[in-house]
């Protein structure tokens, strides 16, 4: 019986379009990551030739904070940390689009500080536009960026609500 269940769970979960979405903003993500991939690589090699290829993009690997590792060119290997967030618009806009950043994004942005940048890519018919935010919680508390918290997380326990009755989903889904 339990995974008769867990299959018309499954076929109800797969009706919706979300995927969809979530796929076209991840491509729309991989666009901006990949300009400003070549951005830093262009501009490290500018400075220093020899340390270009240690710009790469590392948003692969989960829960880093960052999407792209690139250095301070100028100061050696001082490494930066760039966090890429995009958006896509048939003009540029007149007005900066906010955008969100998840809690370990915001840690990871409190723990390197000045090493720590958000590129925030605008890709358009015109062309590209990369803004820079380097220490974005120094510029949060210097008044010139304003970050809201707009998620909780949730911890229940058993006492603070009830497991609703299945068998209606069940018996529909035959």
């Amino acid at each position: 019986q339990y995974p008769e269940q867990w299959t018309k769970i499954r076929e109800i979960l797969e009706r919706k379009d979300a995927g969809i979405r979530g796929g076209a903003l991840k491509e729309i993500g991989d666009e901006g990551e990949a300009i400003a991939l070549e951005y830093e690589r262009i501009t490290v090699a500018a400075t220093r030739r020899d340390l270009a290829h240690l710009v790469k993009k590392v948003s692969m690997a989960t829960s880093l904070g960052y999407d792209i590792i690139s250095l301070h060119a100028e100061e050696g290997r001082r490494k930066k940390y760039i966090e890429v967030k995009t958006t896509k618009k048939n003009h540029m806009p007149e007005v900066e689009i906010p955008f969100t950043i998840s809690i370990n994004e915001w840690s990871v942005a409190q723990q390197h500080g000045d090493d720590y940048f958000i590129y925030r890519v605008t890709i358009t018919k015109e062309g590209v536009s990369i803004f820079s935010i380097r220490n974005p919680v120094a510029r949060a508390k210097d008044g010139t960026l304003s970050a809201e918290p707009i998620g909780f997380k949730i911890v229940y326990l058993p006492g603070s609500g009830a497991y609703l009755d299945m068998k209606p989903i069940y018996a529909n889904n035959q």
